[in-house]
């Protein structure tokens, strides 16, 4: 991790316990997921993060990290029938699959996330077509040695949750119904919509894209990336179609710290 991003790393914890002392938050730790845990120095980075800020940190394992994002969709989606998680962030694609308030029935995490393959295979802003090529056989090879696992799952609905989900559940929210939507929560995407926003997007530049009703300026540059990583995840599992869950990780983490808690308690009671 160059200096340079572990000090902006560190600049924006800060801006956060800024906000944590601001609303007087009783339970403070730092989580950290694949950036951290590929970089050489990851945990160094983490542990000076904690002494600076006098605050736990913890360092998930990709195992932890799909854990958590599948039970935060399923706490946001109120389930209560089994459901297949796909996690896509900036360094990893996290896939999960389980029933409320049991353990998962399968885990797996992949280095597909939308920055680490926007700068491998795509290094213009335009996702031109030998990019396409590249970047869909790349997604089908790791993701096919996967599909006898997750065929045992296939009748349960794929939830998409991460920022690169909801970018797209809000792009194709405010294209179907002509405005901005409340919410990309629940809004259905198939393989066609998917098709739609990487020819459409992929052959314009960024500033193109901005001006595409429904895109949101921090995902303008790798949505179509996002997109691509989506459709052929999807289509290399035989699975047609997905919804969007606004959440998934963050609030997995929170439900997390709240059981932590709630146990703590207990044993001091």
């Amino acid at each position: 991790m160059p200096a340079d991003r572990a000090d902006a790393a560190m600049r924006v914890a800060e801006e956060l316990m800024v906000l944590v002392d601001a609303w007087e938050c009783e339970r403070i730790r730092i989580v950290a997921t694949s950036a951290f845990r590929e970089a050489a120095n990851g945990p160094v980075v983490l542990d000076h993060m904690a002494r600076e800020l006098g605050v736990p940190a913890i360092l998930l394992s990709e195992q932890d990290e799909a854990a958590q994002a599948l039970a935060g969709a399923m706490w946001g989606f109120g389930a209560i029938e089994p459901l297949i998680v796909a996690d896509l962030g900036g360094g990893s694609l996290n896939l999960a699959t389980g029933r409320p308030d049991s353990p998962p029935d399968w885990l797996g995490s992949l280095p597909l996330g939308v920055s680490r393959m926007g700068a491998l295979l795509s290094p213009e802003e335009r996702l031109r077509s030998h990019h396409r090529v590249h970047l869909d056989a790349h997604v089908a090879a790791s993701i096919t040695p996967l599909r006898p696992l997750v065929e045992r799952f296939q009748e349960r609905p794929l939830v998409l949750v991460g920022g690169t989900a909801r970018a797209i559940g809000h792009l194709v929210s405010t294209w179907r119904n002509g405005g901005k939507p409340a919410t990309a929560h629940g809004v259905n995407i198939t393989m066609g919509d998917l098709t739609r926003i990487v020819d459409r997007l992929g052959r314009l530049d960024v500033e193109g894209r901005l001006r595409v009703p429904g895109v949101k300026p921090r995902r303008a540059r790798l949505l179509p990336v996002g997109a691509t990583i989506i459709r052929q995840t999807m289509r290399a599992l035989s699975i047609s179609r997905a919804v969007v869950g606004e959440t998934g990780l963050r609030e997995g983490i929170l439900l997390d710290t709240a059981a932590r808690a709630q146990i703590a308690s207990a044993s001091v009671a």
